[in-house]
């Protein structure tokens, strides 16, 4: 185990004569770019040391005995990573290992973000790009040295990170700890950006939990920060341990989230913008939430409250969750008024968990990987619901036992809209397997826009090496079930690491399953494996939500060309959970559709999961049948197997309003083009009466074609008819020359102009006869034509 050490005397001296930033120097003490991070981590990768790591401490609810090793037996098979439903898999990707952390165990956490991933676990806090998996230089660091200015020199355990949608902006919370466990601080981290790079000013902020009002819990450690993030606050739950290490309770702490967005940084107490809510339990085994979770609260709009959530203090277990609900005056309002009562819920029977066996295992029980106990290891809500997972022990049958042999994962979806919260539905993950049966644990879950699920854990068995799991249920699924698991790593080697001989070994302490913000409807989770001998990884892995349904009926089927606006309802079928979507205001990626060959989608507008309206514009549309492809905000689509629309007449006609140019050789093709309205591919032109050639509608109010050969001297109309013979006419619009008037002559302007007012019709049939003389009785007719004119 190794930590990074600081850097003093002449070697800073020396760094900072040849210019590398030691600290934040952005806009203050607490500010720093990502480069001077990284620079500052270049540095302490040349002065490795020793790594503190943070003792397990335990809570009376950990102290179940081991379950005894089972009998050696030959390896099973692991699945291979394969498509799997209600979710299949992406990008899949390393987010770091045991090399790079040295830390027991990684506190799995990670998030997605508009374009990247950010894996942040004891030991390392790196970017990765979303698109390929590749790391992509944005940051890189040891927690240490990310946040070197909050955390008084003492080392760094237990983050968690969260992208928020509604400020475009990364939190990364995480606590240090000193030898004396006592009055240790909470830190937070925030970024400037949505986009992580080299030039993202990170603010860091702090809060020493025995001081924001009203003060307490002094001389003792607050450990196991959970974190809730909402439009308002983050929501920041945790045990409390005494310096002996006995538990004394739960406490939570409501952070004012405008204050580390905008603020400064530094300490978050001096400005009272941080408040506790301590002592949940009363007493060390009261009621009340055990490992309080803060809730994600999964919707833009700013909230009334915020919600903690955890198993029931008390022991023996009592199957029970408790909330608790913290209130604000208002929207956006600061500080919470105040937290409601133990809400206590009844469950399906749960009991503590066992230790985890794993092939390969040569420590025997005291080799196996530690489960914590039966706390809720995240929880979200999502419209007035909150979803949350936990793992216990069960049996064959997947209820929850004392007397049972494996470890499964527990989810609940809870319904919060009421006075007290009622439990929706509840299920299982786990093997029905008689004998050597897969374990799974430390789990994360997350519900999307679709209402789809998805339950993402650590999977292993006396004959199986150590696993990424998934398993999701689609909305439509029956109440408390899910689609088949799916492994997402293949490990083939075991795990005994010298520096972690147990008992048990560390594993977890927990993972996360986040929702994409670009379309609310793809997840990524991260989960601890096995990825080489004696070795754990993180593993982050997309979860990809079933495709649109198939487009496959339009109401009407028939509709006209040249309309600015039509409404056409598209109606879908489904299968395997495909369905159409839109995730609404707010998010980059929204429903979209496409009806080819000049049809253009004014807007697509989502009813249901098989039905899509949409409105059209047809103006400049060729006659003809149309195929229908819906794209979902994830980028996936589907384009109906045959033509559900067809364009025909009924639109409104055409007009024609300029012609460029006006005039040209009466015999020679002269190119022109014309412009007007509701132009149609497919239209025809002609000028006095004669079909133009080459004609070409370059939409709907342009048109390219060649004049005929006319009657020199003549003035022509020009007329364009629809497909559907509705036909516009720019009258009297194209002058064909006199014969001895070409383009050329001086006054072949002067002649079109009196032409087109009438005066003359020319000397003789084609010619003007510019040179001849002019009658006294001419010359009347020409003025008085001239008072005609306006």
């Amino acid at each position: 185990m190794f930590q990074k050490t600081r850097i003093a005397g002449p070697i800073a001296a020396i760094l900072f004569v040849i210019g590398i930033p030691l600290s934040g120097q952005t806009a203050g003490p607490y500010q720093e770019t990502g480069a001077q991070i990284m620079s500052r981590q270049r540095i302490a990768d040349l002065t490795q040391g020793p790594r503190q790591v943070k003792p397990r401490l335990v809570a009376p609810r950990q102290s179940r005995a081991a379950r005894p090793s089972l009998p050696s037996s030959a390896p099973t098979a692991n699945a291979a990573p394969s498509p799997g439903e209600p979710q299949t898999l992406g990008v899949n990707f390393l987010g770091a290992n045991l090399a790079d952390t040295n830390s027991f165990p990684p506190d799995t956490m990670g998030a997605a973000g508009p374009s990247q991933f950010l894996v942040g676990v004891n030991g390392r806090i790196r970017s990765f790009s979303k698109a390929t998996g590749s790391t992509d230089g944005g940051l890189n660091a040891d927690m240490d040295v990310f946040f070197n200015s909050v955390r008084n020199g003492q080392p760094t355990s237990d983050p968690r990170v969260r992208y928020d949608r509604v400020s475009g902006r990364w939190f990364v919370t995480i606590v240090n700890f000193a030898d004396t466990f006592s009055n240790n601080r909470v830190l937070v981290a925030v970024s400037s950006s949505a986009t992580i790079s080299i030039g993202t000013i990170w603010t860091f902020s702090y809060f020493q939990h025995n001081l924001d009002a009203p003060a307490g819990d002094t001389d003792l450690f607050f450990d196991y920060p959970t974190l809730g993030l909402d439009a308002n606050a983050l929501v920041i739950g945790g045990n409390i341990f005494g310096t002996t290490g006995a538990y004394q309770g739960t406490s939570v702490h409501v952070v004012r989230k405008s204050a580390v967005v905008s603020g400064g940084g530094g300490d978050l107490v001096t400005g009272g913008n941080v408040v506790a809510y301590r002592n949940l339990t009363g007493t060390p085994d009261g009621v009340g939430p055990y490992s309080p979770q803060g809730v994600d609260n999964l919707s833009a709009s700013a909230p009334t409250e915020s919600w903690v959530i955890g198993v029931n203090n008390v022991l023996p277990v009592t199957s029970e969750l408790v909330l608790r609900k913290i209130i604000f005056s208002a929207p956006g309002a600061w500080p919470p008024s105040s937290i409601s009562a133990n809400l206590t819920l009844s469950v399906p029977t749960t009991a503590l968990p066992l230790t985890v066996p794993h092939l390969g295992n040569t420590g025997g029980s005291a080799g196996e990987l530690d489960a914590l106990d039966d706390r809720l290891f995240d929880a979200k809500l999502r419209d007035g619901h909150i979803w949350t997972a936990h793992n216990i022990a069960v049996d064959a049958t997947g209820a929850g036992s004392d007397a049972g042999d494996r470890d499964g994962s527990r989810w609940y979806e809870i319904d919060v809209t009421g006075g007290a919260p009622s439990l929706v539905q509840s299920g299982t993950l786990f093997d029905t397997a008689a004998a050597n049966p897969r374990f799974y644990w430390i789990p994360s879950v997350m519900v999307s826009g679709q209402g789809h699920a998805a339950i993402a854990a650590s999977a292993s068995g006396a004959t199986q090496y150590v696993n990424g799991v998934t398993a999701g249920r689609f909305a439509s699924d029956p109440a408390g079930t899910l689609q088949s698991p799916l492994l997402f790593t293949s490990s083939s080697t075991a795990y005994n690491p010298a520096a972690d001989p147990g008992p048990p070994r560390r594993w977890g302490d927990y993972s996360y399953t986040s929702l994409d913000p670009n379309d609310d409807m793809t997840m990524w989770t991260i989960e601890e494996y096995c990825n080489g001998a004696d070795s754990y990884g993180v593993r982050v892995v997309q979860l990809i939500a079933p495709a649109p349904a198939t487009p496959e009926s339009a109401t009407p089927p028939n509709i006209a060309s040249g309309l600015s606006s039509v409404s056409v309802v598209v109606a879908g079928t489904s299968a395997g959970g495909s369905g159409f979507f839109d995730p609404g205001a707010g998010y980059p990626n929204r429903l979209a559709a496409l009806v080819p060959n000049g049809v253009t989608v004014n807007s697509a507008t989502y009813t249901s999961p098989t039905s899509v309206t949409l409105d059209l514009n047809t103006v400049g549309a060729a006659f003809g049948p149309r195929t229908v492809t819906i794209t979902n905000p994830d980028g996936q689509s589907r384009t109906s197997p045959a033509a559900l629309l067809s364009i025909g007449a009924g639109g409104p006609g055409p007009t024609v309003t300029t012609i460029i140019p006006t005039a040209g050789d009466a015999a020679a093709a002269t190119p022109f083009q014309i412009t007007g309205t509701d132009f149609v591919t497919g239209a025809a032109i002609s000028i006095g009466g004669v079909p133009a050639t080459g004609v070409n509608v370059t939409g709907a109010s342009g048109a390219s074609a060649t004049t005929p050969a006319l009657s020199a001297g003549t003035l022509n109309d020009v007329t364009l008819v629809n497909p559907d013979t509705q036909s516009g006419t720019l009258f009297s619009g194209w002058f064909a020359d006199f014969l001895d008037v070409p383009q050329a002559d001086i006054f072949h302007q002067y002649v079109e102009n009196i032409f087109r007012n009438g005066i003359t019709a020319g000397c003789v049939a084609g010619s003007y006869c510019r040179d001849a003389a002019v009658t006294r009785a001419q010359m009347a007719v020409f003025l008085v034509k001239t008072f005609s004119l306006p």
